[in-house]
């Protein structure tokens, strides 16, 4: 035993470390995980992989799964229907813009028109004006 004692102080010693207790020396070391620790098998850890995808698998909960898929599809159903309701609504939309185009350029139409009526009425209202001012030149004086 004193035997084990200095061949462990020898090194210690030759460290720089003469007091040492070789009967306290301990080595720290940090364990390393085991595929245990972790949840995988050896096979993963050796670069197997043949179970790796059960092992996810295995991990999910088909309720969890279920759930989801009956989500989407409620999802699915409601994204239709409010896709059949907006091409409705487009094509609503479209004929009632064609209809207010046609009504928006009778409009606009009727309104050059009076225009022009206009434009015409008062240009005969100037030349009857000045019709008048030249052969009644004494009614049109003060104004």
């Amino acid at each position: 035993k004193a035997e084990e004692e200095a061949a462990v102080a020898a090194p210690l010693q030759a460290a720089g470390q003469e007091n040492a207790d070789a009967t306290n020396y301990t080595e720290k070391v940090t364990p390393q995980p085991t595929p245990e620790d972790s949840g995988l098998d050896n096979n993963l850890m050796n670069g197997q992989s043949p179970n790796f995808v059960d092992q996810l698998t295995s991990m999910i909960n088909e309720n969890d799964i279920g759930h989801i898929a009956e989500v989407q599809e409620s999802m699915l159903k409601r994204f239709e229907k409010t896709n059949a309701k907006l091409d409705s609504f487009n094509l609503v939309s479209a004929s009632k813009l064609g209809e207010l185009l046609n009504a928006y350029k009778r409009h606009t139409d009727l309104l050059t028109d009076a225009k022009k009526d206009l434009h015409s009425v008062f240009r005969r209202i100037r030349i009857l004006k000045e019709t008048l001012s030249k052969t009644y030149p004494e009614a049109f004086v003060g104004r």
